[in-house]
């Protein structure tokens, strides 16, 4: 009976250590694995962000164009103020320059770039819907309405940016001292800054 008690902890000491052995040789290999596993999320995450801000800049691009084009629409009518247009060209030729970089972007800089875009979004568009002739050129309501979708559809861009980037910014955090540097920038590592005010 003795011996047949030794003989099972025996085995179970056997089968204990085989375990062991085998959960250390996953361990090792999990660990091997990781910077592999650690650059594929890195890449996946970081394109997503270069994506997402790719479509920001695209539609704030295309907002900008469609003032451009409501303006010289309003150019080729024969009757409107001259002044007022002139003033808001230049405005127009300003905002391009208050533009910024997703990696470099700061609160003031989005603030002062949407104070100045708002307002003179809304005096373009008012400048040619109270153009007398505005109802005889379609091109000008169609312009107009274009102009308001792409500021609402910014707001949304901004969301899924945001969201990609807390992301990004909570996967570095969480793999500091595992992160190769990419060969293919001169940028360090480092969290995007936000569209909202962190926290």
């Amino acid at each position: 009976m003795q011996k047949t008690i030794r003989v099972c902890v025996f085995v179970l000491l056997m089968a204990a250590a085989y375990t062991a052995c085998q959960r250390a040789s996953e361990e090792k290999r999990s660990e091997e694995m990781a910077p592999d596993s650690v650059t594929v999320v890195y890449n996946s995450l970081n394109d997503s962000i270069k994506v997402a801000w790719q479509d920001i800049s695209a539609t704030e691009e295309g907002k900008l164009s469609d003032m451009k084009r409501l303006l010289q629409e309003i150019s080729y009518t024969p009757s409107y103020d001259k002044a007022r247009y002139d003033s808001l060209w230049d405005n127009l030729q300003q905002v391009y320059a208050l533009r910024f970089e997703a990696e470099t972007m700061t609160s003031r800089q989005i603030d002062r770039y949407d104070s100045a875009v708002s307002k003179l979004q809304r005096e373009v568009i008012d400048f040619a819907r109270s153009h007398p002739s505005f109802e005889q050129y379609p091109l000008m309501g169609k312009l107009s309405d274009s102009i308001e979708a792409a500021d609402q559809r910014t707001l949304f861009l901004r969301v899924r940016y945001d969201q990609f980037a807390s992301e990004y910014n909570d996967f570095l955090k969480g793999n500091q001292g595992r992160m190769i540097q990419p060969s293919d920038t001169a940028l360090p590592l480092r969290e995007r800054p936000l569209f909202r005010l962190s926290e």
